[in-house]
Formats: structure tokens, C-alpha cells, sequence
């Protein structure tokens, strides 16, 4: 299927290049020969078929932390509540309470109810 065509001419067939020469040992510091399967002295000690079964199998947990620590799950979701602040006036000893709306209005309510 994947034949090439060099300059000069000559065709090459890759997918028979690499059947002929799938258990000589690639080059590098792997020690794995053209299909996968890793070598020690020369003989087979893994099939690549074992390898990719192997790195299915185990399921590794990826924790992501941001700049703000551990996130929590999206199920564990509480609702936004509106923060109620108090402050005190130093002038006229009124309390004051601040309520924020859904709609990210603030209101400033006194002690009497008042707005």
C-alpha cells in the first residue's frame, strides 16, 4: 500500500521494509525492537500486544490543584448565598446592614428597615 517513489525512480515498499526488518532492534535507549516488544539480550522479554494491556489496565487519578488549592467536585456544589455584612456608623450609632441581590445589586438596609 505505501509504496514511494524516489528521485532516481526506484520504488520502495514501506510496509515490506518494516515486515522484513520488524524484530531487528531500533535504534536508541529503548531496547525495543520495530513492533514494540522490548528486548534484553536480544531476545524477546515483552510483547508490545503486553505493554498496552499493562498501561490500559492501570488507571492513574489525576488530581488538579489551581493557585487556590484543592477545587470541589461539581456535585458538592453549594447554592450562592447572599453575604449579609454589618457595619456601625460612628456618627449616629445606626446598624447597617448590607444585602446583596441575585442580581448583584447591594442594598444598604438601617436597624429601623429602612433603605
Amino acid at each position: 500500500m505505501s509504496r514511494h517513489v524516489t528521485y532516481k525512480g526506484t520504488t520502495i515498499d514501506m510496509e515490506a521494509l518494516s515486515r522484513e526488518n520488524e524484530k531487528v532492534t531500533a535504534i536508541g535507549n529503548m531496547s525495543v525492537n520495530a513492533r514494540g516488544d522490548q528486548i534484553k539480550g536480544g531476545h524477546v522479554t515483552k510483547t508490545a500486544d503486553q505493554i498496552a494491556r499493562e498501561n490500559h489496565r492501570v488507571q492513574s487519578v489525576v488530581v488538579s490543584s489551581g493557585l487556590k488549592g484543592k477545587q470541589p467536585a461539581a456535585g458538592n456544589l453549594l447554592p450562592l448565598q447572599p453575604e449579609v455584612k454589618k457595619t456601625e456608623s460612628t456618627l449616629v450609632n445606626i446598624v447597617q446592614k448590607e444585602k446583596e441581590l441575585p442580581s448583584g445589586d447591594i442594598i444598604v438596609e438601617g436597624d429601623d428597615g429602612t433603605s
